[in-house]
């Protein structure tokens, strides 16, 4: 009985979403071209929402925000698709699949440095968007006290601020815990 009224809300929320991703989809031709991403399938093969991917962890070995930036980036990354893309072969792995493998691609590193820094009390997200190069990318970015951003770059490890030259051109979609946001806009390099 418990299962069938799971089964039930998952397939009411799949109805919505599908019924939420066609209006935006309505609102103007170019959100066809955007990076959104909204669900994704796990090592296991299992459907997850992105956001669902994201939860605040905290580790008395890591002791700050760079210290999470670093343990992160030295975990050896592997790429085997464009990140953020709408590859139907793409799989987000869970945070536990990827620290048990010790290896894992852009978006593994970006979900566990969020998490970190949620853990942080940082207010931080997972960005989907594009590089000034034009590829595909993910990373995470955090907002301070004033709403200024700090980008992270999961791989290095590279904190970039205002007044940095930044990597990034778009952002197509911010994600965290529970809550995955398309821009409607897609927010372009503003600080130089």
């Amino acid at each position: 009985m418990e299962h069938d009224r799971k089964l039930e809300r998952e397939r009411l929320f799949l109805m919505y979403s599908k019924q939420w991703w066609n209006e935006y989809l309505a609102l103007r031709p170019t959100h066809a071209e955007r990076l959104v991403k909204i669900f994704t399938e796990d090592e296991l093969g299992s459907t997850q929402m992105v956001c669902m991917m994201v939860a605040p962890l905290q580790s008395p070995l890591i002791e700050s925000a760079r210290h999470a930036a670093r343990f992160v980036s030295q975990i050896p990354c592997s790429q085997s698709h464009a990140p953020g893309g709408n590859s139907t072969s793409e799989q987000w792995t869970s945070l536990h699949g990827f620290l048990v493998a010790n290896n894992g691609d852009v978006e593994s590193h970006c979900l566990l440095l969020c998490s970190l820094l949620l853990g942080f009390s940082l207010d931080s997200y997972v960005c989907v968007g594009s590089r000034v190069k034009g590829s595909t990318h993910v990373w995470v970015m955090t907002l301070g006290e004033t709403g200024v951003p700090s980008f992270w770059d999961a791989i290095t490890g590279q904190r970039y601020v205002n007044g940095d030259t930044l990597p990034y051109k778009t952002i197509d979609v911010c994600l965290t815990t529970r809550l995955s946001m398309p821009m409607l806009n897609p927010l372009t390099q503003s600080l130089k």
